[in-house]
């Protein structure tokens, strides 16, 4: 055993207050400055690669070398070769240029073809003195330019270059149009009349003393005021608006002062005489469906007899009520035809006016009642809307009717379903299909006696209101 002052030391030496603090601070010190090291992570296996994909690797790169170098040195390629043999020749910013050039031609090309504007020569005497006024047969033969704007592009500015399909014509103007009598020529001509024009045609014209121009159709003239020396239409009658190219808009002779056209300063021999009497004959107006439709609101026609009998009858008005609150197809079509009345009551026809208000009051009266309202949709086309109250008649009336179908359906199919016969019996399904039935004329009743209570409140607040209004008077 050790002797006790070796202990005593050892026990004095481990009590000593300097000693253990110091061993802290400088335990703490190290510890704060100690960061331990981010452990690596562990690298992944390396595929290993066998022979034999190597040598497959190898081959198939030597096979689209050999199959690359086949193309490109095959006989298709020669003259391109030779054409690129000498093009090298050339300097290179003359290469320069014409790989610059060949880049925007197509842009080039696209936009020419598509400008809304186009330059034309024109020869002749037959839109003389307007065009080419020096031309006379001593002289030699002179010719216009002019600035024709394709027809199509009527909305487009000077820079745009969109197509926009619609493009009227106006009378009195100048077009430029492919003759019908000869694809392959083009004219300059004035355009006299219209559809629905009644237009005289020139002595020596062979038709009618007086011609009525067709819907699509227009009648050109030359200004020369002579048979003879204008082919117009006092030859081969009128053309189709389809052969019009484009339209006058000024004539560059001289290129530095160019007369712009303004039809209403125009005088044309035409005009000038009276030979065009504008929008006689309205019907000549509409296409061929057009004057289909308006043909039915003769007064003998039995479509419209049959129509209003429909709307008129109680019965047959109250299936077409229904029809309307449960069909969109049916909503549709009855606006249709509503709108086509609205037109022709516009039209003020004395034959077809009374026939037209008719049916379109009676069209109101089955929509106020079937409670729908008449809005233009988003092609500015009429369209039939149910208003709120509508609309939950709508719903308990499909619901209703899907029930009773189902009834029925379940009676069709009674002989059918012959292991059902036993748990259903025919009398219990008759039964509550006529149950069904009862309570759906019942609640159609009760709807109309309420609507007609509502129009009756109505009428006495109107004449309440009108009263005490005579009062105030």
């Amino acid at each position: 055993m050790p002797p006790a002052s070796r202990g005593l030391q050892l026990a004095l030496r481990h009590c000593s207050p300097y000693k253990p603090l110091r061993q802290f601070q400088t335990q703490s010190r190290v510890r704060s400055s100690y960061v331990p090291p981010t452990p690596r992570p562990i690298p992944k296996a390396r595929p290993k690669a066998s022979v034999w994909s190597r040598v497959q690797q190898l081959e198939m790169r030597q096979l689209w070398k050999e199959l690359w170098r086949n193309f490109r040195e095959a006989r298709i390629w020669a003259p391109f070769r030779a054409i690129s043999r000498q093009i090298h020749k050339i300097p290179a910013p003359y290469r320069r240029f014409i790989g610059n050039v060949l880049k925007f031609l197509p842009i080039i090309s696209v936009a020419i073809i598509h400008f809304p504007y186009q330059v034309m020569h024109t020869n002749g005497s037959s839109m003389s003195p307007f065009l080419n006024p020096n031309n006379t047969p001593d002289l030699p033969e002179t010719k216009d330019k002019l600035l024709i704007k394709k027809l199509g592009m009527e909305n487009l500015g000077f820079f745009r270059m969109k197509y926009t399909p619609d493009g009227t014509i106006r009378r009195g103007e100048i077009v430029v149009f492919t003759t019908p009598h000869d694809p392959t020529k083009i004219a300059v001509k004035r355009v006299v009349g219209l559809p629905g024009d009644i237009v005289t045609p020139l002595s020596g014209f062979d038709g009618p003393s007086e011609v009525i121009v067709q819907y699509n159709h227009i009648w050109v003239e030359g200004d020369v005021d002579d048979r003879e020396k204008s082919r117009d239409s006092n030859w081969y009658g009128q053309i189709s608006q389809n052969l019009v190219i484009g339209r006058v808009v000024a004539v560059l002779e001289p290129w530095y002062s160019p007369r712009w056209l303004n039809i209403d300063e125009h005088n044309y021999p035409a005009k000038r005489k009276g030979r065009v009497a504008n929008d006689a004959v309205a019907e000549a107006k509409l296409d061929i469906d057009q004057q289909a439709v308006r043909s039915v609101w003769t007064a003998a026609d039995n479509k419209i007899t049959v129509l209003l009998a429909q709307l008129r009858g109680a019965a047959s008005r109250k299936t077409v009520v229904n029809m309307l609150m449960r069909e969109q197809k049916a909503r549709t079509k009855a606006a249709r035809h509503y709108g086509d009345a609205l037109d022709e009551a516009m039209r003020n026809d004395p034959n077809t006016r009374a026939t037209a208000v008719e049916v379109v009051e009676a069209f109101a009266a089955v929509f106020e009642q079937a409670g729908l309202d008449v809005v233009l949709d988003e092609h500015q086309r009429l369209d039939l809307q149910p208003n709120m109250e509508a609309r939950e008649r709508m719903k308990e009336q499909v619901g209703r009717a899907g029930m009773m179908a189902k009834a029925e359906k379940e009676l069709e199919e009674y002989d059918q379903w012959s292991w059902w016969n036993r748990y259903k019996p025919r009398a219990v399904l008759a039964g509550r299909l006529e149950k069904r039935k009862a309570e759906w004329e019942k609640e159609v009743k009760q709807l109309e006696r309420r609507n007609a209570s509502t129009r009756e409140l109505e009428n006495l607040e109107a004449g309440h209101l009108g009263a005490a209004t005579g009062r105030r008077e």
